[in-house]
């Protein structure tokens, strides 16, 4: 999760995640994030979820419960948001 730019060398620790069959998640956070940060960490834009402010983060509560807990592979991350 993020609401601006990292200033960490996100691609290659995300690389080497994946290197390891790690899937990863981003949630952007209002709109002053680094979409191509998200880019770089997440791998596709399908694993990323945009959101306008803190208060929306209630919304991923569903995403959590059907895509992690019920391992639900088909779930469109933006679907629910």
């Amino acid at each position: 999760m993020t609401d601006g730019n990292s200033f960490d060398d996100v691609k290659a620790a995300s690389d080497n995640a994946r290197a390891f069959d790690i899937t990863l998640f981003c949630v952007g956070i209002g709109s002053n994030i680094n979409q191509t940060q998200l880019l770089q960490i997440a791998g596709t834009s399908s694993n990323i979820v945009l959101i306008d402010n803190y208060a929306s983060l209630d919304k991923l509560v569903y995403l959590i419960e059907n895509y992690f807990c019920k391992q639900i592979i088909d779930v469109k991350l933006n679907d629910f948001i």
